[in-house]
Formats: structure tokens, C-alpha cells, sequence
């Protein structure tokens, strides 16, 4: 397929199936995780790193998406920021947590359905 236009993506080809909601220690295919956007999810990404380190966003980001239901804690290798949060067509990056800016894209996003 053609190649996503961010990194991360925030739309794009993908699979008939979701990635499941919740925390990942390890990447999850691009086709597979766009289609949880498409479906009224939020991703929140994180650099993938040492077992330590990922350990440490994940409870931070879990934090973040408490009380939100369709949400996925994803981490991605080779990301130009720490953090990321995407949504379908959107992307917002962070160098660091920022639990009232991460909070206001989940709530501007969460939730929607964009299937045509």
C-alpha cells in the first residue's frame, strides 16, 4: 500500500480488525492499529525502548487514559518524539508527559466513529 503520510500514522490502509484496547509492550503492526482510530479510538504512543523504559510510559500514559474506554497504549520504534497521541487524521507530539494537554486531545477525539 502506499506509505503513511506521519509517523505516526493517523489514517491510512488498514486491516478489517482492531488491536485490542489497552497497553502494549510491544509494536503493533500500522494496518492492524489505524483501524482502532477509524473505530473511536485514541492512541497514545510512546518510543519504544528497554523493557525498564517502557514499563515507566506505559504507567504514566495509564495515568493519562484512565476513564476512557477506547484507548490504546502503543509503542512504536523509531518515533521522532517520546510521545505521541493520534487520532483519525490527527497528531499531537510531546517531548514529555503532559497529562492537561494529552487529556484535552482525548477528550476532542475520543469517542468518534469515522466510518463513512
Amino acid at each position: 500500500h502506499v506509505p503513511y503520510n506521519s509517523n505516526p500514522p493517523t489514517s491510512g490502509p488498514h486491516t478489517p480488525y482492531l488491536a485490542a484496547w489497552g497497553s502494549h509492550f510491544e509494536p503493533v503492526e500500522d494496518e492492524i492499529i489505524v483501524h482502532n482510530m477509524e473505530d473511536r479510538g485514541v492512541l497514545l504512543w510512546y518510543r519504544h525502548g528497554t523493557p525498564e523504559e517502557n514499563a515507566e510510559h506505559v504507567a504514566a500514559l495509564e495515568e493519562i487514559a484512565e476513564g476512557y474506554r477506547y484507548i490504546a497504549i502503543v509503542p512504536r520504534e523509531e518515533m521522532p518524539t517520546t510521545y505521541a497521541l493520534t487520532a483519525w487524521t490527527r497528531l499531537q507530539r510531546f517531548d514529555e508527559i503532559d497529562p492537561e494537554g494529552m487529556r484535552a486531545f482525548i477528550d476532542a477525539y475520543h469517542g468518534i466513529d469515522h466510518h463513512p
